[in-house]
C-alpha cells in the first residue's frame, strides 16, 4: 500500500460551532476515505473535534502499528466485509463518532440537512458544548417540537426536494416538525 499524506484544502480546517449553518453538511467521511497515514488521521479527526471527540481520543493513543489495523479493517469495511467485532469495539468511533451519528440520525430521520438539526437541537437544548466537543441528549422527549426556517431558506429546500425528489413531508409552510 502507497502511503502519502492527503492535501488539505482550505475548507478542511477545524469545525467551529460557528461555522455551522443551516445547510451545513459534514465532509467527515469523505475526507475520512482519504487518510493513508496516521497523521492524516489525527488531523482529521482534530478538525472534528467538536462533533468527533470520542474518535480523536482512539486516534490521539494510536500507534503506526494501530492504524495499520484501522486501515486494513476500514478497507474490508468499505468492500462490505465485516471486520470483526473486535475492530468494531476498538475502532467503531472513527468511522461513527457517537455525537455526529445523533445529529445524523435526527438529520435523515426528517431529511433535513444536518446544520439545520443541529442549530435546532442546541436551540431546545438538547445539544451542548462541553469542553469543546458536542453532547446530544435525545431521550425524553415528549412532544413535537418546530424548527422555525426562514422564509429563503424554506424556498432552497423545497427546490432541493423537488430536484432531488426528496420527500418534504415534514416541511409544512416554513416549519421542520420534529419530534425526538
Amino acid at each position: 500500500m502507497q502511503e502519502q499524506a492527503m492535501e488539505w484544502s482550505e475548507e478542511a480546517m477545524k469545525v467551529k460551532d460557528a461555522d455551522i449553518g443551516y445547510l451545513w453538511e459534514p465532509d467527515y467521511s469523505s475526507r475520512l476515505r482519504k487518510c493513508v497515514t496516521l497523521k492524516d488521521l489525527l488531523e482529521l479527526t482534530a478538525d472534528y473535534e467538536l462533533l468527533a471527540g470520542d474518535a480523536l481520543d482512539i486516534v490521539r493513543k494510536m500507534k503506526p502499528k494501530d492504524f495499520n489495523e484501522w486501515l486494513a479493517g476500514d478497507l474490508k469495511e468499505r468492500k462490505g466485509r465485516f471486520a470483526g467485532e473486535a475492530y468494531s469495539k476498538k475502532y467503531g468511533a472513527i468511522a461513527l463518532p457517537a455525537e455526529m451519528l445523533n445529529v445524523s440520525m435526527v438529520s435523515m430521520a426528517y431529511k433535513a440537512p444536518f446544520g439545520t438539526c443541529y442549530i435546532r437541537l442546541k436551540e431546545m437544548g438538547k445539544l451542548v458544548i462541553k469542553e469543546g466537543r458536542i453532547v446530544v441528549t435525545l431521550k425524553d422527549a415528549k412532544k413535537p417540537l418546530h424548527i422555525r426556517l426562514p422564509a429563503k431558506l424554506h424556498k432552497k429546500l423545497q427546490k432541493m426536494a423537488v430536484k432531488n425528489r426528496v420527500s418534504m413531508n415534514h416541511i409544512i409552510v416554513n416549519t421542520l416538525e420534529i419530534t425526538l
